[in-house]
């Protein structure tokens, strides 16, 4: 699993993605679907480590767009 060693508690679309071992788009597709809940914080969408952890304990599988 995607290791945060600096203690932030949210994270980018492009560092969820490369946590997920997704694209960006797949991310975007995701939140778009409310699978994974994502917060704007002024024209910045981040996404809480804790629905990354809530994905992995979900066992749901995240497949790739093709």
């Amino acid at each position: 699993m995607y290791e945060l060693t600096d203690g932030r508690v949210l994270l980018s679309v492009s560092e969820t993605a490369r946590a997920m071992g997704v694209s960006d788009r797949m991310v975007w597709r995701l939140i778009a679907e409310g699978e994974i809940r994502a917060i704007k914080i002024g024209r910045c969408t981040r996404v809480p480590c804790a629905e990354l952890e809530r994905i992995a304990d979900s066992g749901r599988e995240v497949t790739r767009e093709g």
